[in-house]
């Protein structure tokens, strides 16, 4: 009976490593194959390791065999995506250029103490009023009406523009007109409160909200210039939708795996034949999803393993008392160094931003309080009256700080505090 009972406990979890193996396979094919040779001016190169190939195996099915799949609490679901989105394209390039053993060790190690420490950390819930879900998604409504008219007011409509293409001719003049504390509510608008407006409407019925909403993403989009209010709202409600499946681990996987083959195909096709559209989505897809951020992390771990730390001192955080070392922010610091342009910001998550701070240390301070904030998004997940809305209400913020910002940018600028706040007040279980 026990023998039973381990095998259907076992089985999941080898299930789960045969989709992770198969992800680092088929990245590492289309690496060699496709992505070297197709994007080689970019500083890309294929030059394997035979050891460091049998060292990635083995850190892979230690990562994949650690993450928990318990698809009952969103950190199981941030995890996999930490691992599939950055930790395994970070060892693909590992063994295929020859990547520094160190930093390699360093990140699975952070990857690991964020799972040692989560079942430990007991994070208290802060109880909130809590709202009904139509007058919260009216607030949030009139929150965004409110932004618009005064864009409108200080002369936006002058920059107005839909044309998806031409988004980089509009974007410089339209945020220098909107002064820089627009920098800051742009963001939390776009990211955080009009999409988590879209979603109560939509769960509520409210159609005509519905409709509003999407419309007022594309006038902000306009606005802007900035292409995620275009693509945010829809992004969290395919999410929330996509929650409902219990496989949803299993299922997150497959679509990687399918992203990645339907990727091949199309580098495949541009190849062979001269149509501009060949070669746009495995570009997009496997390059920069998959690619570039285990890429830009090892280009900060280079960097500043070789220079002065920044000690968080381009951080408002620290009002200001330590001394930046640089004579531009980190992004186009590093941008600069391993593209040679000035204006490429080269962003990072946790892993790389977390390396630029204060070495190994900072990373690990990182993993500590990722693993508060994790434990405190489980805790709202079962006090929550629906827990999809918990997941894809703050899914934007964490998949920006595990692949392109900073711990405090994240929670400031692109609205995680926010989004923990909001998510506070939802009906509650008890």
């Amino acid at each position: 009976m026990n023998d039973i009972g381990s095998r259907i406990t076992i089985t999941p979890r080898i299930a789960i490593f045969s989709l992770h193996l198969t992800i680092f396979l088929v990245l590492f094919f289309g690496y060699e194959y496709f992505i070297v040779p197709k994007f080689g001016y970019e500083g890309y190169f294929f030059e394997p390791n035979n050891v460091n190939i049998f060292i990635s195996l083995i850190l892979m099915m230690i990562l994949s065999l650690s993450t928990p799949i318990d698809s009952g609490k969103p950190s199981t679901l941030f995890l996999h995506i930490t691992l599939i989105l950055v930790l395994i394209p970070m060892l693909v390039l590992f063994c295929a250029e020859n990547k520094p053993w160190a930093y390699t060790f360093q990140s699975v190690a952070a990857y690991l103490v964020i799972i040692l420490l989560l079942p430990l950390i007991q994070a208290k819930y802060i109880k909130l009023p809590s709202f009904d879900y139509n007058i919260l998604a009216t607030v949030l409504l009139s929150f965004t009406v409110f932004y618009i008219a005064f864009i409108f007011a200080m002369g936006g409509w002058s920059y107005f523009n839909l044309d998806i293409s031409k988004v980089y001719d509009f974007r410089t003049e339209a945020e220098e007109n909107l002064g820089g504390i627009f920098g800051y509510i742009s963001p939390l608008i776009g990211k955080v409160i009009l999409p988590f407006s879209l979603l109560l409407s939509l769960i509520t019925k409210r159609y005509f909200s519905v409709l509003l909403c999407i419309l007022l993403s594309v006038i902000i989009f306009g606005l802007t210039a900035h292409k995620g209010p275009l693509f945010y709202p829809l992004f969290i409600v395919v999410i929330y939708f996509l929650l409902s499946n219990k496989n949803v681990i299993r299922n997150l996987s497959l679509v990687c795996i399918a992203v990645l083959a339907v990727s091949i195909v199309d580098i495949l096709l541009s190849n062979i034949f001269d149509y501009y559209l060949f070669g746009w989505f495995g570009s997009l897809a496997m390059r920069r999803m998959f690619i570039v951020p285990g890429s830009i992390n090892y280009m900060y771990y280079d960097f500043f393993s070789n220079n002065d730390f920044v000690f968080w001192s381009e951080s408002k955080l620290t009002l200001g008392l330590l001394d930046y070392p640089y004579s531009i922010d980190t992004s186009h610091l590093i941008g600069l160094e391993y593209f040679g342009m000035y204006d490429a910001g080269a962003n990072t998550g946790w892993l790389g931003s977390g390396y630029m701070h204060a070495g190994f240390i900072s990373t690990l301070f990182y993993a500590f309080i990722i693993s508060v904030v994790f434990s405190y998004i489980d805790k709202l997940a079962t006090r929550v009256h629906d827990r999809r809305l918990v997941v894809a209400g703050i899914f934007l913020p964490i998949i920006t700080l595990i692949t392109s910002s900073d711990l405090p940018t994240a929670f400031l600028t692109h609205g995680l505090f926010m989004n923990l706040i909001l998510i506070g007040f939802l009906k509650r279980l008890d």
